[in-house]
């Protein structure tokens, strides 16, 4: 992380640290629905922003030349949208 810290200046920390922030939330909007058993339609919305995120994610290490991360991020990007996918169908 350091070294994309210094590919990208100092605009690279903000955006480092609102990425960390919002795949926080995200995290929690997928595993709280489940423990509550109540507003079963906020996972599929956080796979969805969760994806999204990894979207960026992925331009992000690819202006830093960061080719094995991008690797990992279509990963979890192909798992977001699986349960994105898998989620809304049980909802609607």
């Amino acid at each position: 992380m350091q070294e994309a810290i210094q590919r990208r200046g100092a605009s690279a920390r903000p955006l480092l640290t609102v990425s960390a922030l919002l795949t926080l939330l995200g995290a929690a909007g997928l595993i709280v629905p489940g423990v509550v058993q109540q507003f079963r339609w906020v996972t599929p919305v956080a796979a969805t922003f969760t994806a999204g995120l990894l979207l960026m994610s992925m331009l992000f290490h690819i202006k830093c030349r960061e080719k094995p991360k991008l690797f990992v991020n279509i990963a979890f990007f192909a798992f977001a949208v699986f349960v994105a996918h898998g989620r809304w169908l049980l909802v609607r």
